[in-house]
């Protein structure tokens, strides 16, 4: 597992985040969270990987947020030089089969929110297994 994973968390409510903040801590996670609360924010960070900030280990994405959707923020990731290959989870109250298949589509793990505080932090143990390292032989 990796010491300290950089976190790169879209989301524009504030309730929410401190839900993902909780489910990261409940899982063990050490974390720096680096926190885009609406979609053009979220595009200059991207902007930003690999140069002023570190590629996130794990990007996790609302698909509505204001000012930029967040599928485009999910395409901009999966284009960039440095940081394409990073996990990314889809985060979204909204359970259509349109949102399941742009998830499918680029490679991306699809999490609805849930109502079950519970569930909600399964989200912690969701990017705990997709940040697992390969043991050594």
């Amino acid at each position: 597992m990796i010491q300290m994973l950089d976190v790169f968390l879209a989301e524009d409510n504030s309730g929410d985040v401190h839900l993902v903040r909780e489910a990261l801590t409940q899982a063990g996670l050490r974390y720096q969270l680096h926190l885009a609360t609406d979609g053009e924010a979220g595009l200059v960070m991207v902007g930003q990987f690999g140069l002023e900030l570190p590629c996130p280990h794990v990007a996790l994405l609302d698909l509505n947020m204001p000012r930029q959707d967040g599928s485009e923020l999910l395409k901009r990731l999966r284009e960039h030089p440095r940081c394409a290959h990073m996990p990314i989870v889809i985060l979204t109250s909204s359970d259509v089969f349109a949102n399941r298949r742009l998830a499918a589509d680029y490679d991306a793990v699809f999490f609805r929110k849930p109502l079950d505080l519970g569930e909600f932090f399964e989200i912690g143990n969701t990017v705990k297994d997709l940040c697992r390292q390969p043991e050594a032989n």
